[in-house]
């Protein structure tokens, strides 16, 4: 009887052992220094939930869910530095490439051609990029597009993409004349997605174009509807290498209006499939993520609405998902887990002070609280909070690869 007391004694203290605490509170420094302070803004990682009831995860036990959690969870005590950039670039639109160079600027519309006054995983300053639009990571460095101020041949070398290195030099292509448009699009297999959209009338024509991290081009898809072509409303390649692309389904001939239509790239560019319905009833432009493990979630109107295995039709979200409304994500951990933030929308919010990390079951590891606005999280895992409208707060690689 002693020894089977004992032993019960000993199961429940390992099954209770879990991840947690918090910080202290922190001061701000001057531009690129470490926050003395050494907390990193104030962790509220109260460990991952036990009972599956109110994040979505699995109902497990103790034991069980604090090894699903193990090695993700943020570090509460995380140091951050400040970086207070130039102001052309305040605002709330921030990022890391995968080796930990910030880009910084105003915002990430497509309207105008903005400043990115990029930095050291230090806090030191490195240069500027000028892009339309957000700017895609690079393993080191950044995408973006931009119009030639004085191109040689205006009506056919006007658009171009850019490879930049982090100080923001670098290589661009032309993509395009007078006539063309483009938006770049994530993929989690690497590089980048390019949609384009060029002519007009009966020599109009849209493609989606994929180039590897080097900017080489590995295949250019023509994509659209008929008799008029118009680019899609988005794209997302997941790690796999397949690549969904949206539409309105009234820019498809024969097809009614009202519907978001889904079309599967395989990843060597070809099109193994027909135009299906994604989200029916509801045609609005989406967001698209990859998932953990291939697929795609499709997000419209601030609500997770769908997911899409890979080259599969679509399914409901799952509950872990639908139930974070407002937010969206990025693949963190070397694609281990989801770091989750309230969505910064242009004229309307300017996004929360939280990253949530949640494992690829939707179970909650617990909360990062940056006591700041706007939190980001960039492709090496780098959270990008602001202070104020321009000073920002950075942990380096804080939801790295481990």
């Amino acid at each position: 009887m002693k020894l089977r007391v004992f032993a019960f004694g000993v199961c429940l203290a390992l099954g209770t052992i879990r991840c947690g605490g918090s910080s202290n509170g922190s001061r701000s420094t001057g531009p690129g220094q470490v926050d003395a302070g050494g907390n990193g803004g104030g962790g509220t990682d109260a460990g991952p939930a036990t009972d599956g009831g109110t994040d979505g995860g699995p109902a497990t036990d103790g034991g069980t869910v604090a090894n699903e959690c193990d090695g993700l969870s943020a570090d509460p005590n995380a140091t951050s530095i400040a970086i207070a950039p130039p102001a052309e670039a305040c605002g709330f639109a921030g990022s890391s490439d995968s080796s930990g160079n910030v880009a910084l600027s105003g915002s990430s519309d497509l309207t105008t051609s903005k400043n990115w006054a990029t930095y050291d995983r230090g806090g030191a300053h490195l240069g500027t990029l000028h892009a339309y639009g957000p700017v895609i990571p690079r393993e080191s460095g950044f995408f973006g597009l931009d119009r030639l101020s004085n191109p040689t041949d205006p009506p056919n070398d006007y658009l171009h993409l850019w490879t930049f290195v982090p100080d923001g030099s670098g290589p661009s292509q032309n993509i395009g004349g007078f006539l063309c448009s483009a938006t770049l699009q994530r993929t989690s297999a690497g590089g980048v997605l390019l949609m384009g959209y060029c002519g007009s009338g009966l020599r109009s024509a849209s493609r989606v174009v994929w180039y590897d991290d080097a900017g080489s081009q590995k295949w250019s898809t023509s994509v659209g509807g008929s008799p008029a072509p118009t680019p899609p409303s988005a794209a997302a390649g997941d790690d796999g290498g397949n690549v969904l692309i949206t539409i309105a389904s009234d820019a498809v001939a024969g097809r009614p209006a009202g519907d978001l239509l889904g079309r599967w790239i395989a990843p060597d560019g070809s099109l193994p499939g027909d135009w299906f319905v994604l989200v029916a009833g509801n045609a609005a432009p989406p967001i698209l993520q990859s998932l953990i493990g291939g697929g795609v979630a499709v997000m419209q109107n601030g609500k997770w609405v769908a997911v899409v295995p890979p080259l599969g039709a679509p399914k409901s979200p799952p509950d872990w998902l639908a139930s974070r409304p407002d937010h969206d994500f990025r693949v963190v951990r070397g694609r281990k887990a989801y770091a989750f933030t309230s969505r910064i929308v242009p004229r309307g919010a300017s996004g929360g002070p939280s990253v949530e990390v949640v494992a690829p079951s939707g179970l909650s590891c617990g909360t990062f609280d940056t006591k700041s606005t706007a939190a980001t999280v960039g492709a090496d895992g780098t959270v990008i909070a602001n202070s104020d409208e321009c000073t920002r707060r950075v942990w380096p690689g804080l939801l790295g690869a481990r």
